[in-house]
């Protein structure tokens, strides 16, 4: 019996010396963020550590941010080595820092983790910039850029710039660029988009693109159109058109030209359908019934050609006044098949609908008179109701940015914001048929506003954009990244000629 009592006890010091008491505590080996850095709360910070944690511990772990504690998701990997904390809830406030706590985590043996060399705290800025270009005009700088969005989230920007004279051209001449935004910064496509100055002008200056805007088509590939123009040698201008050019990958192609014979295009607008299929709207100095003014014509893509859909007499109301700032959009609920087009004109603001056969009715006019409008966007809602996004006067002073939905004959006015003057505004419908507002506005400091219109009411993200913005801006656009986001793009120029180019998303939780 004695025997069996020391074997057994035998058994158990040696078992006990083939495995030890587990009293080595676990230590990290990688934060992501890492400490100090900047905090997007779309993305899932990560702690790895040196052995298994204890699930039951995870309880210990807490997000802070100005004393409050933020709601996460915990979730640890099959091996017990991985931690991954997602954030549910926003900051109480922006700008802000986010403590992440660890203390309390233990492995299965119960050993406590060894503390962080210097605390887990991060930044977390109100919007996070992608690009933010500043060039001046005594070189080659950016003008006018403008964004598309494909439907996977992809950014893309088309702008026009300022060239120095190479040694065959007496002048500067103007090119149009595009670029893919991405994690890793700006991806050029290719060197241009169109460069006439070559064969085609009479001297090889003065010439080029400008006046660019940019869609992207079924297959998610950029499309840019632009003016294109040239000077004779006497300094008069020889020929004006717009080109509509195609990115297949490797550079360029063209879909051709769609200017109608006249004076210089303006003002267009390019608009890919619900099937992809692309149409443009703009202005041109045209003679219509005896009437030389600025007059609004509406083209589209079939294919191999351009088609033009507008009436003969042109899409004004009254031939014997200017149209200016057209926009138009594609009706959902007709598979693209009508487009909606609105423009201001004699100082009123009016909408028309153009089918594929080129039949347009309406030129009905929304508002006008004493309220100066001017338009900003025109979009549908899922019901096929068109909306109008424009500032106007308001009675109190100031100006009065509005969407105005309109059924038939029937006006919705949905008043957005209040300020001294609005720069420029965008509207875009989100997949949940939510509406999305982005404006610039000169304010004290001028800003950029993001606002969200859902089941009746409007809700604006605070706090607005303000860095940097003493400048003067215009193409305010909005868009969503993969998250569902609201973004913004612009460009602006200040009054020592600097020339800007922004996107930035709101840093939300989403």
């Amino acid at each position: 019996m004695h025997t069996r009592i020391l074997g057994a006890l035998l058994l158990v010091l040696a078992l006990a010396a083939c495995n030890p008491a587990d009293t080595a505590s676990p230590y990290v080996t990688n934060l992501s963020p890492l400490p100090r850095s900047q905090l997007d709360v779309a993305t899932a910070l990560t702690a790895t550590f040196s052995e298994a944690i204890d699930p039951a511990s995870l309880n210990a772990v807490e997000l802070s941010s100005g004393g409050s504690v933020l709601a996460a998701d915990l979730n640890l990997s099959t091996d017990g080595k991985t931690l991954t904390i997602s954030l549910n809830e926003d900051p109480p406030s922006y700008p802000a820092e986010v403590s992440v706590s660890l203390t309390g985590l233990k492995d299965k043996a119960g050993n406590p983790l060894v503390p962080l060399a210097e605390p887990w705290k991060l930044t977390v800025p109100e919007w996070l910039v992608l690009n933010n270009v500043k060039q001046h005009d005594s070189g080659s700088y950016r003008r006018d850029p403008r964004m598309a969005q494909s439907s996977s989230g992809e950014i893309y920007v088309a702008y026009w710039a300022t060239i120095p004279p190479p040694t065959d051209r007496s002048t500067n001449h103007y090119t149009a660029f595009a670029y893919k935004l991405g994690a890793g910064g700006e991806e050029p496509l290719g060197s241009y988009l169109f460069d006439p100055g070559c064969a085609a002008c009479a001297d090889k200056s003065g010439s080029g693109a400008t006046n660019t805007d940019i869609a992207v088509d079924s297959s998610g590939a950029p499309v840019v159109a632009n003016s294109v123009f040239d000077y004779d040698s006497g300094g008069n201008l020889s020929s004006m058109n717009l080109a509509v050019s195609y990115w297949h990958g490797g550079g360029w192609g063209t879909l051709g030209y769609v200017g109608i014979s006249g004076g210089a295009p303006n003002s267009l607008r390019l608009a890919a359908g619900p099937d992809g299929r692309l149409a443009i709207v703009f202005n041109q100095l045209t003679t219509v019934s005896g009437q030389s003014k600025y007059h609004l014509y509406l083209q589209r893509y079939d294919g191999s050609s351009w088609l033009t859909l507008s009436a003969s007499n042109s899409l004004n109301h009254d031939n014997a006044q200017d149209a200016w700032s057209p926009r138009l959009a594609f009706d959902p609920t007709s598979s693209g098949a009508t487009v909606a087009v609105a423009w201001i004109e004699n100082g009123d603001l009016q909408l028309r609908y153009c089918n594929e056969a080129g039949n347009c009715t309406g030129a009905d006019t929304v508002t006008g008179g004493s309220w100066s409008p001017r338009l900003y966007d025109v979009t549908y809602d899922d019901s096929g109701n068109t909306l109008l996004l424009y500032s106007q006067n308001a009675s109190g002073g100031g100006r009065d940015l509005v969407i105005n939905r309109y059924k038939g004959l029937s006006l919705e006015i949905l008043t957005v914001a209040h300020a001294n003057n609005f720069n420029s505004a965008d509207l875009l419908r989100a997949p949940n048929g939510d509406l999305l507002i982005a404006w610039g506005a000169q304010e004290s400091p001028d800003a950029v506003h993001v606002a969200r219109y859902h089941a009746g009411w409007f809700y604006e993200y605070n706090p607005a954009f303000t860095t940097q913005l003493n400048t003067h801006l215009y193409n305010v656009q909005v868009g969503l990244d993969p998250n569902g986001r609201p973004l913004a793009h612009w460009g602006g120029e200040d009054d020592e000629n600097w020339y800007y180019d922004y996107t930035a998303i709101l840093n939300h939780v989403p």
